[in-house]
């Protein structure tokens, strides 16, 4: 009988190490007056050092990063056909760990994403600019995997701008 309950503490244990991580969100300090921009179309863009960063980061997937942005855009009915505007979003950093080091070394490093966002109107004029990061440190066996780990920071990136351009301070929605 104690054998079985020092076994199930130590698998108890053993889960709750390996989901072990702390999640930041950071917005980088953007404070821009809510103004309501709608959008017609999201872009987004490697810098040349971002370019230069892909060869240790091949997990970053553009186009998901794209779907996931634009899906928390459009929860927060900011994505419009018919807006003049459109949302830029050109990456500066990218910083993906391993699936092996964020399962297996749960806490070690983070993953991260810096951007400049701009809004132009249709004849390519700037109407707002601003820079961001989003970062996630969380990993174990549940949230290590890279399909998990990099959607939170793709979907973070448009939680972060939907929170400029309502003037919401929410962290997250999952």
């Amino acid at each position: 009988m104690k054998t079985i309950k020092l076994f199930t503490i130590l698998l108890v244990t053993f889960f709750i190490a390996a989901c072990s991580g702390i999640a930041h969100i950071k917005n980088s300090g953007v404070k821009l007056p809510a103004k309501k921009y709608t959008f017609n179309d999201i872009n987004i863009t490697l810098s040349k050092s971002a370019k230069k960063m892909l060869a240790k980061n091949k997990l970053f997937n553009k186009d998901i990063m794209r779907k996931s942005v634009l899906f928390a855009l459009k929860k927060e009915k900011l994505i419009n056909k018919n807006s003049a505007n459109t949302l830029h979003i050109n990456i500066t950093k990218i910083k993906t760990r391993s699936n092996f080091v964020a399962i297996v070394l749960a806490i070690v490093g983070t993953d991260k994403i810096s951007a400049e966002v701009t809004v132009e109107d249709r004849a390519g004029h700037i109407k707002e600019k601003f820079k961001l990061n989003s970062t996630f440190s969380l990993g174990g066996t549940l949230t290590g995997h890279s399909a998990v780990r990099l959607r939170f920071l793709y979907y973070n990136i448009g939680i972060i701008i939907s929170n400029v351009f309502t003037g919401n301070d929410k962290l997250t929605d999952f």
